[in-house]
């Protein structure tokens, strides 16, 4: 039957059939599909990569799936459909006032990275957080900080 394998031998000896080789009928197996980057898989069902397994994968924390098709099932001819695709999770760009500047990656920011803030005028400290990050959210950890009149104590 499709999707399984396995082989009869007979031979004719002296007007009788003598099986010469057997190999018992089992499901196919598939190879090892191999990891995904950022990401994880495991089998619905069973132990095996074998005819029939179906594999659900999942991406990692900060990492979101890109491809529609998140299952991978063993057919007769090896695995269906594409191994999926795990990205990191975006957060929006940043935007500053005049007299504040902002080092990382300001217009695409990635899951972990992290955005530091420095007012322009020495007179002025940071009101806020110095430093943020991005969340796996897609958010920012906080909002992005002004600068005001340092007055000393």
């Amino acid at each position: 039957m499709t999707g399984y394998t396995g082989l009869y031998r007979l031979k004719c000896e002296k007007g009788e059939w003598k099986k010469s080789i057997e190999r018992t009928c089992a499901k196919k197996k598939c190879s090892n599909p191999g990891n995904i980057p950022n990401g994880d898989f495991e089998l619905a069902a069973g132990t095996e990569f074998v005819f029939g397994a179906t594999l659900v994968y999942t991406c990692k924390k900060g990492y979101e799936m890109a491809s529609r098709i998140t299952q991978r099932t063993c057919r007769a001819q090896g695995w269906d459909n594409t191994v999926p695709v795990c990205e990191a999770v975006k957060c929006p760009a940043i935007h500053t006032d005049w007299d504040v500047t902002a080092s990382g990656n300001t217009e695409e920011g990635s899951y972990g990275n992290v955005i530091h803030f420095e007012c322009v005028s020495s007179g002025k400290k940071i009101d806020g957080s110095s430093d943020i990050h991005c969340e796996e959210t897609g958010e920012w950890s906080d909002v992005v900080p002004t600068c005001k009149v340092f007055s000393p104590a």
